[in-house]
């Protein structure tokens, strides 16, 4: 049986097993049997000390500062293989193969750590006494659930260790991933409270074993597409200064939503919709023989404030074979009584998910889900494309797809050309067209056609037609230039309908199909890339800055080639998941890394791809890192010019 639902929380929600601190950040850390918890601040000592790589100049700087600015595994694998010794009050930092440093704020190291670390301008850093180099400003304490590593391991088919995620307390709550239910929850542990804050979004550093210091799993890559998600733990923050000790019980105090609310405040970490978080079904509705509609309570709902239409949820899950995840379009949603819907078909032959959904999932249940999520390639919005005329062909549970954005046009009062038309085999298989029919009702120039494949009736109502979808029909009185098409159907009816499309005179670009790929296990293997020879890059910004430069085959991915150049753009998991460093693109890519899912239409992960023509990738949204503030290695051009960064 699947186990996806999250009962309500019983008092007690967990153990504490471990508690341990990081001096240095970056490298391995210390066991703690008690620790004194203070309002505001992490655990003591906890990542007071860095070792900055050059990259900021500013080597006083005692505040909190993002990671890229220190040395760290994911582009010092070996960080785990030095030692980090207390004696007396005193840390050391030793190389593995001999050779120390003493922890001295005032004393100049920078020879030893340019000789181990081959950065320029290193020097160690050591916070002030409330902050500590956290990944994120407000990350004071990082909860790791051995459960959920256990779960991991069983799935991995390989023994992971906890510490590989670097977490300040070791928690058991013996259900696998329950601490993502704890999210916006003040708990009590010892004498103290804390408040948990978000999910733990999973970098490359958790690829490297804390033991032999070389990565042997890509847990980013393995994460999401095995879960669906890139996340693993939870962070909180002290609220109630007190005493914690390891077999200290958590206990469940209150609900924390001004948690959620200062969680999402900050800029560096993944935005609300990727959080995995448990949704409370609140009304369950039989729509006909095979498709539930599944009203659900987001936590967020009260932060993700616009859902755009055609949004989707993602559902997590675990059976006795895995994990499962699925998506599902967001069919409806209502701002003001605060609910998403989704409408689940129930799936034959070999399906588990939608089955177990439609027998089990009960009204008072929670599941884990993560959204809502939008396909990027899409720019266009019901409420600033009001000028275009919109067609929706859909096909079975593809209907969803057009009740999202039916609504969507009729809350902005669209006055555009509006064609909706829906096949199915048999009547019987039509859910949710009545509520279709009424939302093109309430629409001015709106009508919808329904096809019916394997079914001919008498007396059929004037919108009933027989037979396949009649394109001509349709499109008649349709502008070729001026229309937004939707496509959402098993893929022999999307290539059909988009086939018979464009030799009416459609444009491709105008033709939008909506496929939610839910992730499944793939291959991590890295491919070595087609091209042999080196290919023109360019780097778009806007407003005439544009940074030329070459890739060659022992640059491997885009991102990989930035990166040489000294030029950081937004990236994260490095397996296609997270979408930080996807972007639009001109030219042919191709993917040496398989992506958890597909790149839209003209877009690629440059963690995953590879050039095989010449490509120009535009970051014309980038506010940060802009060109004047690189140092690549390789002279660049601008505006077509040559430009040498000052």
């Amino acid at each position: 049986m699947i186990r996806m639902i999250v009962k309500q929380l019983n008092l007690s929600t967990g153990t504490l097993i471990n508690i341990i601190r990081y001096p240095i950040k970056g490298f391995s850390g210390e066991h703690l049997a008690t620790a004194e918890l203070s309002q505001g601040k992490g655990l003591p000592g906890d990542r007071r000390w860095a070792i900055r790589n050059g990259s900021v100049t500013d080597k006083q700087k005692k505040d909190w500062e993002p990671c890229s600015a220190f040395v760290r595994m994911t582009q010092h694998e070996e960080l785990p293989t030095f030692y980090v010794n207390h004696d007396k009050g005193q840390y050391y930092l030793a190389h593995p193969s001999g050779g120390r440093l003493k922890l001295e704020e005032s004393k100049n190291h920078q020879q030893q750590l340019t000789k181990w670390f081959k950065h320029d301008d290193m020097v160690l850093s050591h916070s002030h006494d409330k902050t500590g180099y956290w990944d994120h400003k407000d990350a004071h304490l990082s909860i790791i659930n051995l459960s959920t590593v256990k779960a991991m391991s069983a799935a991995a088919g390989v023994e992971l260790d906890p510490q590989r995620f670097r977490g300040n307390l070791l928690i058991d709550t013996e259900k696998p991933w329950s601490e993502f239910s704890l999210i916006g929850k003040r708990l009590v542990v010892g004498s103290s409270e804390i408040e948990i804050l978000r999910p733990i979004d999973r970098c490359k550093a958790t690829s490297v074993n804390p033991e032999t210091g070389i990565s042997d799993i890509n847990i980013p890559h393995f994460l999401s597409s095995q879960y669906g998600h890139f996340f693993c733990g939870v962070y909180a923050r002290v609220v109630k200064s007190g005493r914690i000790q390891c077999n200290d019980a958590l206990y469940f105090h209150s609900q924390a939503s001004h948690a959620i609310h200062d969680a999402i405040q900050v800029d560096t970490a993944p935005a609300p919709k990727y959080w995995p978080r448990a949704m409370r079904v609140i009304k369950k509705v039989s729509e006909n023989h095979n498709v539930i509609s599944f009203y659900l309570e987001d936590p967020l709902g009260s932060v993700i404030k616009d859902i755009a239409p055609a949004s989707y949820l993602r559902l997590h899950g675990q059976n006795k074979h895995g994990s499962v995840s699925r998506s599902y379009t967001i069919s409806k949603y209502c701002k003001k009584e605060s609910y998403l819907r989704l409408s689940i078909k129930k799936e034959i032959d070999n399906a588990q998910f939608s089955p177990w959904i439609h027998r089990h999932l009960n009204e008072g249940d929670s599941i884990l889900a993560s959204g809502p999520f939008t396909d990027p390639s899409l720019q266009w919005q019901p409420g600033s494309n009001t000028g275009k005329q919109v067609v929706i062909f859909t096909a079975g549970i593809g209907i969803t797809v057009a009740s999202s954005i039916l609504l969507a046009l009729q809350r902005v009062g669209a006055k555009t050309i509006i064609r909706v038309a829906h096949s199915v085999q048999y009547k019987e298989d039509a859910a949710l067209w009545n509520e279709v029919t009424d939302t093109v009702s309430k629409l001015i120039n709106a009508k919808a056609w329904l096809f019916v494949t394997r079914e001919k009736t008498v007396d059929k109502p004037e919108y009933m037609r027989s037979g396949r979808i009649a394109i001509d029909e349709v499109m008649k009185g349709i502008d070729p230039d001026g229309a937004q098409i939707f496509l959402c159907g098993p893929c022999g009816f999307a290539d059909t309908i988009r086939q018979s499309l464009i030799s009416i005179g459609i444009n491709d670009d105008a033709i939008h199909e909506e496929t939610f790929h839910s992730p499944v296990p793939i291959d991590p293997t890295r491919k070595i890339p087609t091209a042999t020879d080196s290919i023109l890059v360019k780097l778009d910004y806007g407003d005439n800055k544009v940074v030329d430069m070459l890739w060659q085959p022992s640059n491997g991915t885009l991102l990989e080639l930035t990166e040489s150049n000294g030029i950081n753009l937004p990236a994260n998991c490095r397996s296609g998941a997270c979408r930080a460093c996807l972007r639009p693109i001109q030219g042919e890519v191709e993917n040496i890394l398989e992506p958890v899912t597909p790149a839209p239409k003209n877009w690629a992960y440059l963690c995953c791809a590879s050039p095989v023509s010449a490509i120009t990738i535009s970051l014309d949204d980038i506010t940060t890192d802009r060109p004047e503030s690189y140092s690549p290695k390789t002279q660049q051009t601008v505006g077509g010019e040559f430009w040498t960064p000052s």
